[in-house]
């Protein structure tokens, strides 16, 4: 097995990443592969070990989106709090065009990917809101939403909805509007 004779954790990840990127030339694609090299390099990332949780970050999840071919099996493998914490390093590694791209793409393989969920909604409620507060307030926002994303990717649940919604409170929805229509048009969601 690659992990047991492996010299050590960045040439663990090498060798896992050529894995990944042969897994997504099959066809079909071996999705079960995927899956579990995220689960495992979640589980890397988690590690006590720095030395395990730098190659995992360099050998792996910097460069996931490098190729289009492993970038399409993944994006929909990928929650958004870790497409988030990768941002800074992708927008150094590409281009600006690029990187919008990317990111189109990866928003779009996760509302397909969440679709019907209670995240997708919040997510819809989140983007609503950021079209029609004021300039000043969008910051506010982002930072709410960052900081249950991970409460309402690992438990869809309204503990994370509500605390969304309470850490919004005074910004405008819209001109004249304060946040109660957003936890009212929440609610009547299907």
């Amino acid at each position: 097995m690659l992990v047991d004779r492996a010299e050590s954790p960045a040439l663990l990840w090498r060798e896992l990443y050529a894995v990944a990127m042969n897994a997504c030339a099959q066809h079909p694609v071996d999705a079960d592969l995927a899956r579990r090299l995220i689960e495992y390099a979640r589980a890397c990332q988690a590690s006590a070990a720095s030395d395990v949780r730098a190659a995992v970050h360099s050998e792996f999840w910097e460069r996931l989106f490098d190729d289009a071919g492993l970038s399409a099996v993944f994006q929909g493998l990928v929650s958004e709090s870790e497409f988030r914490e990768m941002e800074s390093v992708l927008l150094a590694r590409f281009l600006p065009d690029r990187y919008a791209a990317l990111r189109a793409d990866f928003y779009r393989a996760r509302a397909e990917a969440d679709a019907g969920t209670t995240l997708a909604k919040l997510r819809q409620i989140k983007d609503e809101i950021l079209e029609t507060c004021p300039a000043e307030h969008r910051a506010s926002v982002l930072y709410a939403w960052t900081n249950v994303l991970e409460l309402l990717e690992v438990r869809e649940n309204f503990l994370g909805v509500d605390t969304f919604i309470d850490n919004l409170d005074g910004v405008p929805i819209s001109s004249g509007h304060e946040l109660s229509p957003a936890r009212a048009a929440f609610a009547r969601a299907p």
